[in-house]
C-alpha cells in the first residue's frame, strides 16, 4: 500500500498543491525519491507544476531538519530568479515560515539569519564561492539540496562548463545532494 502525497508532505502539501485539482503523475512520482535525497532529472511541459513538484519535497526536508538544511536554487537568468521570488515568497514566508534569499548581479537580498532557499545564477554563485563573508559561506554550507532550473539552457556552452566547475567547487566544500 502506497502512502498518499498528503501523508508524505504533511507540512508542504497544502502550501504547494492547494490550487491543483489533482496532482499530475510526475508530481507524485518525484516525492519519494526527493524525500530520500536521490538525484533526479524532471522534464515536463511549461506550466505543468515542475517547480512545485520539486520544491514541496525539498522544503519538507528543510522543515524536518529544523534549520539544519537548505536549498540552493540555480537559475539561468536574473529575470527567472525575480519571477520565482515573486511566486515563491508568499508560499515560503506566509504559509511555511521559511526564508527566501536571492543573489543575482542585480539583487543581493539575504534575510536576516540564514535563507532556507537561495535563488541565484551561476555567475553569482561563483562570486559567493569566493566570498570571504562568513554568512555567505555558512549559507552555502547549510544548503544541502541543489536545484538547477532550466538546465537545458546551460548545455553545450560556456555557462554549462562554468556551472559544472562551480558544482565541483561546491561539492568540495559542502554536502549538497
Amino acid at each position: 500500500m502506497s502512502v498518499s502525497p498528503r501523508q508524505q508532505l504533511p507540512n508542504t502539501y497544502r502550501a504547494f498543491y492547494c490550487a491543483f485539482p489533482a496532482l499530475r503523475p510526475f508530481q507524485i512520482e518525484v516525492i519519494t525519491p526527493l524525500l530520500q535525497g536521490h538525484d533526479l532529472i524532471l522534464q515536463a511541459a511549461t506550466g505543468s507544476g515542475k517547480t512545485e513538484a520539486v520544491l514541496a519535497p525539498c522544503l519538507e526536508r528543510v522543515l524536518r531538519a529544523e534549520g539544519a538544511a537548505g536549498v540552493l536554487y540555480v537559475v539561468p537568468t536574473r529575470a527567472l530568479a525575480q519571477d520565482l521570488r515573486r511566486r515563491l515568497e508568499p508560499v515560503l514566508h506566509d504559509r511555511l515560515g521559511l526564508r527566501l534569499g536571492i543573489r543575482t548581479g542585480d539583487v543581493k537580498r539575504l534575510p536576516s539569519g540564514a535563507a532556507d532557499v537561495l535563488l541565484t545564477t551561476p555567475e553569482s554563485l561563483d562570486v559567493m564561492l569566493g566570498s570571504p563573508n562568513r554568512e555567505v559561506r555558512d549559507l552555502l554550507q547549510r544548503a544541502n539540496m541543489l536545484i538547477i532550473d532550466e538546465v537545458h539552457q546551460f548545455l553545450g556552452g560556456y555557462r554549462g562548463r562554468q556551472l559544472a566547475y562551480l558544482l565541483q567547487r561546491l561539492a568540495r566544500r559542502s554536502r549538497h545532494q
